[in-house]
């Protein structure tokens, strides 16, 4: 299990789960650094998408554009009826 697992499993989610990410990331970078370890958007949102299945929804209000780039990096590649989910809107 890796960080991101670790820390996504805190949160008990269920398979089809609907969550709301909106969360002071800086916290969990500085965490994170403190153990020698890399922020990884990617891996943190595929942590959750990992715990929430494929039938669960996650949203995440995109309001800081460093975390914004991050985000849209690990959500383009995942896709539905061949659309990624931003282009689905």
């Amino acid at each position: 299990m890796n960080e991101y697992e670790k820390i996504v499993s805190h949160f008990n989610l269920k398979k089809g789960d609907n969550i709301w990410i909106s969360s002071e990331l800086i916290k969990l970078m500085l965490s994170l650094k403190r153990k020698n370890i890399q922020f990884d958007g990617n891996g943190l949102i595929n942590a959750f998408q990992e715990a929430v299945g494929n039938d669960g929804t996650i949203l995440i209000p995109l309001g800081d554009t460093i975390v914004c780039d991050e985000l849209v990096k690990a959500i383009e590649g995942v896709t539905t009826n061949g659309k990624t989910k931003l282009q689905q809107g």
